[in-house]
């Protein structure tokens, strides 16, 4: 081990910096529209959901055709 750490050391891309950078900008970017339409998705289902309830009304109890007998 000592061999291998007292070597030449292996020579690094010049530009594995910028390189590094520019990925770790493209992922941030792509997990913020990611996370704007999920988001977005989530709202519009919400929406949907409360104007189908607001339509359809499913708490309130069916009419009765018949009169009940007393």
């Amino acid at each position: 081990m000592r061999d291998l750490l007292a070597g030449p050391y292996p020579s690094v891309p010049a530009d594995l910096g910028p390189s590094a950078t520019a990925l770790g900008a493209r992922r941030a970017r792509r997990r913020l529209r990611v996370r704007r339409a999920v988001a977005l998705t989530a709202i519009a289902v919400a929406v949907a959901a409360a104007i189908w309830l607001g339509i359809t009304q499913p708490w309130v109890p069916e009419p009765v055709d018949t009169t009940p007998r007393w």
